[in-house]
């Protein structure tokens, strides 16, 4: 555990250097799944904090469904998300479609996955003028997740990639997010996850370094 934390810090600190601007926030979360055989429904609700803390800066409501096959290993889903977010001078509400396929390796404790994600960004240009609507990205994320035998708890450390598609000039990697999380499962249908992340900037200018610390209750029927 103490490894993982320090390699988990020295990664934290190697990404610092990118970004010019540095925040901290918070991240309050609920999420529901419902099992149907090889089908799986989702709901959930969160809320963003920035500036130190001090700010709300979004509401992020999300519906999903997803189908498992092959031995439990691949995973295909989509999920469309509504948001309301804070843009300094006023608010505005955006749309994101996502279409995810996802494979997972169990090796004893621990499992190793992959997710690959099509994100389909719609804004209101009634309340500001977006040059690309839709922004389309593909996000790539990598994770690994170590199992406690004795214990119902579980470490998970990910990190993931946003790349532009639809950009005219720059199709480029802009952005990089990585998560520590620890989960704890309270009983059969309820756990807790407790994370930190880092949302970093990378080849834009005046990129942004933002710290968050979450907490998510999820409900499993």
């Amino acid at each position: 555990m103490k490894r993982f934390i320090i390699i988990v810090a020295c990664l934290f600190a190697w990404l610092a250097p990118f970004a010019q601007t540095t925040d901290f926030g918070g991240i309050l979360g609920v999420e529901a799944t419902k099992k149907l055989s090889a089908f799986g429904l989702s709901a959930g609700a969160e809320g963003r904090f920035n500036h130190n803390f001090t700010n709300f800066s979004r509401l992020k409501l999300e519906a999903g469904a997803d189908y498992t096959f092959f031995q439990k290993r691949f995973k295909v889903g989509t999920s469309f998300n509504y948001i309301y977010r804070d843009k300094t001078e006023y608010y505005e509400s955006m749309y994101k479609l996502n279409l995810n396929l996802s494979y997972n390796e169990k090796i004893k404790q621990f499992k190793i996955g992959y997710r690959a994600r099509f994100q389909f960004d719609f804004y209101d240009n009634r309340t500001a003028y977006h040059k690309l609507n839709p922004k389309i990205y593909m996000r790539n994320r990598v994770e690994c997740e170590y199992s406690f035998f004795s214990k119902p708890l579980k470490i998970a450390l990910s990190e993931e990639f946003f790349w532009r598609l639809n950009h005219p000039s720059k199709k480029i990697i802009d952005a990089l997010r990585t998560i520590i999380s620890l989960n704890y499962r309270i009983d059969k249908t309820n756990s807790l996850t407790f994370f930190l992340r880092a949302d970093n900037e990378v080849q834009v200018s005046n990129p942004e370094n933002i710290y968050y610390i979450g907490i998510v209750y999820h409900f499993k029927d």
